[in-house]
């Protein structure tokens, strides 16, 4: 028996499985630009070092750069040289589903290497943080000098930005150059478009239910209402569930996902059948009630655009009752072929319901809570989920129990 208490316990464990995938930030590493005159062969070996600044400190989840450098190309994105504006690198982290982006830019006056880096916060296009560092020396000293930089800006808990003053090595008997005031070359930057996400999913899913029943007493229909007896507790059944859904995203988080399902529901009880009383056999039978539906949940979508998406729904599901199936099992093996024959077992659902007085009711509504996975392969997604389903509608006129159902499906959709 499913109880308000197990309702509120599966509730609480469903909620709490997308936090699990929101512990660590994306953050993305972006080649190191260099100014005219060093070497270029320097710029993947300072942004490896700081790149592996951050995947030590354990604070972030840090995207690979070669997958970085595949989908800027297909992109057909292209940072500008020199001064690097904090918009273009907030459209690189959206490209790439990142959470930050870190740009590093490396200059040089006499014999004095700088490194600057600044993290940007993708959503509002700020500073998170920034840091820089000097040293003079030659080219070899720009690894030692990535490293501090990488150590200073991972170890930022990006709450709010302080400027840092750079530090500086004095090398001995030697003046130490000031900031330098580097003046880059400039191109005039080309005008883009407003980075647009894909705001639409359309996909089918299939899966099953772990159905029971809510309520506090449990009666099994006879030939009439007075008929009916007490049973034992009820047993949760296995349905299907399978259908088509379409998702509207208002922003990178929040959606709304619409859903057509065929769900069946039910449950499973063991009692004795009072018709046993003028038979000479036992009276001990189980009895399996399963509910088709025509369901059409709307649903609050919220996760994080990653690769590896964890989210969490919940809303409301409106459903048509189309068919339902009853079928005896009976403890008696002379009464169980007996009462096939004599019952046309399984019994006719419309006949039992008619005979009893009691009927289904054509509509029933539920609230939905979820979590899932999606896993974004292009312009397509590969989808995980569970959700609970609490009937707030009783499923008879008799008013005699609700439906409950744990849902486990898969699904496959296409993004555009």
């Amino acid at each position: 028996m499913i109880t308000r208490k197990s309702v509120v316990l599966i509730v609480t464990l469903i909620l709490a499985v997308p936090l699990l995938g929101f512990s660590l930030s994306q953050l993305a590493v972006l080649e190191a630009i260099l100014a005219a005159g060093i070497d270029p062969a320097a710029a993947p070996l300072i942004t490896s070092k700081i790149e592996e600044e951050f995947v030590n400190s354990g604070k972030y989840s840090v995207l690979d750069r070669a997958n970085i450098e595949q989908v800027l190309v297909e992109k057909e994105f292209q940072l500008s040289s020199g001064i690097v504006r904090n918009e273009e690198v907030r459209q690189a982290g959206e490209y790439l589903g990142a959470d930050f982006v870190v740009v590093v830019n490396v200059s040089r006056v006499g014999q004095t290497f700088v490194v600057a880096a600044k993290m940007i916060d993708v959503v509002s296009g700020q500073i998170a943080a920034q840091t820089s560092y000097e040293r003079q020396g030659r080219i070899d000293v720009l690894l030692d000098i990535a490293k501090v930089v990488g150590e200073r800006l991972a170890g930022t808990d990006v709450v709010m930005m302080e400027e840092e003053e750079p530090e500086v090595e004095e090398p001995a008997e030697e003046e130490v150059a000031e900031a330098p005031k580097v003046e880059p070359v400039v191109r005039p930057p080309r005008e883009r478009e407003p980075v647009e996400f894909k705001r639409f999913v359309v996909g089918a899913k299939a899966g099953g239910n772990l159905s029971n029943i809510l309520w506090d007493d449990f009666y099994i229909w006879g030939d009439s209402p007075d008929n009916s007896v007490l049973g034992n507790e009820p047993k949760s059944v296995f349905g299907l569930n399978a259908g088509a859904y379409f998702a509207y995203y208002f922003s990178k988080y929040i959606a709304v996902q619409i859903e057509t399902n065929f769900s069946q529901k039910g449950y499973l009880i063991d009692h004795y059948d009072w018709t046993f009383d003028f038979y000479p056999f036992g009276g001990f039978v189980t009895t399996t009630w399963k509910f088709n539906y025509l369901e059409l949940p709307v649903l609050l979508k919220v996760g994080f655009p990653r690769n590896v998406s964890v989210y969490a729904v919940a809303g409301v599901s409106l459903a048509m009752f189309l068919s339902g199936t009853v079928e005896n099992v009976y403890d008696d093996s002379l009464a169980q072929i007996d009462f096939e024959f004599f019952y046309n077992n399984p019994e006719d659902f419309e006949s039992l319901m008619s005979s009893s007085g009691i009927s289904v009711n054509s509509f029933d509504t539920g609230l939905v809570v979820g979590a899932g996975v999606d896993l974004l392969l292009r312009s397509f997604v590969v989808n995980l989920e569970i959700r609970y389903t609490f009937g707030l509608i009783d499923v008879t006129d008799e008013n005699l129990f609700s439906n409950s159902a744990i849902s486990f499906t898969g699904g496959f959709g296409y993004r555009f």
